[in-house]
């Protein structure tokens, strides 16, 4: 069964074969949010952002310091996302579980880590 993405009452996509590793967990991600509205096209940017960072760390051992500074430029526009409580998880029994803000790569794979807050 999938679990559920959301960001406060929108839903981002869906999660199959979770698995984790505490305090990290991660699943295979389906997108299927649609850029309709502001909200949309700010996260589905940060979603792109995300996976871009994560194959830039993935893929450099010695990181090129002008490209990691420009990406954590990049960065500080999604801070109101990054800071936000409204991310959480509703898995396919119908509970709700608060997450940190989630990244995501390009194999498709979403990993978060639960928020205490």
């Amino acid at each position: 069964m999938q679990d559920k993405l959301y960001f406060d009452q929108l839903l981002i996509g869906g999660i199959e074969n979770t698995d984790s590793d505490f305090p990290n967990f991660s699943g295979d991600f389906l997108l299927s949010l649609q850029p309709e509205d502001e909200l949309s096209r700010q996260i589905l940017n940060y979603i792109d952002f995300s996976r871009r960072q994560t194959n830039f760390y993935l893929t450099n051992e010695e990181p090129d310091e002008e490209q990691e500074e420009k990406l954590m430029e990049e960065e500080n526009t999604f801070d109101s996302l990054i800071s936000s409580n409204s991310w959480h998880i509703i898995d396919h029994t119908g509970h709700k579980t608060r997450i940190l803000i989630p990244s995501f790569d390009s194999q498709n794979t979403v990993s978060w880590r639960l928020n205490s807050d």
